[in-house]
């Protein structure tokens, strides 16, 4: 009788971790298509694929570098539109912080040393998350210097 609990426990943690697996793969994959949809020119077909991704983010246990791979794509998108809609700055904001909570050393890394065409969102995401998380404080109004 205790096998068998072992081998039941054994196979519900093996099927656990096969589904866990096949989510992260699809992930991996969906967002590679939607990077080199973006790559050819296809907005609105990376712009689908990002918004299934965006959806399938909680199920799936996601790396640093796949979700710093996701927030620089919304803000590539972002770019792309011409319209002032910031919805994919704010799910990139969000990527990001998200990166930095699953680990925050690959994180730094991944924005760090990202490819060189990469770099300009990079840096501005960061400024943005900057601004974001550590405003600046407003200047106090100073006086008039003459008196009246």
């Amino acid at each position: 009788m205790k096998h068998y609990i072992i081998i039941f426990i054994s196979f519900i943690a093996i099927t656990v971790a096969a589904a866990c697996s096949d989510a992260s793969g699809r992930f991996e994959t969906n967002l590679a298509d939607a990077e080199q949809a973006m790559a050819d020119g296809r907005i609105a077909d990376a712009q689908s694929l990002i918004d299934a991704l965006d959806a399938d983010m909680t199920s799936a246990s996601l790396s640093a570098s796949q979700l710093g791979r996701l927030s620089i794509v919304h803000m590539k998108l972002n770019e792309a539109y011409t319209h002032d809609d910031f919805d994919n700055v704010g799910k990139a904001v969000a990527c990001y912080h998200a990166a930095f909570e699953a680990d925050a050393d690959s994180a730094r890394a991944f924005y760090t040393e990202c490819p060189v065409a990469d770099i300009p969102y990079s840096m501005t995401l960061t400024a943005i998350v900057q601004n974001i998380d550590d405003p600046m404080p407003w200047p106090e109004e100073e006086p008039d210097s003459i008196p009246m």
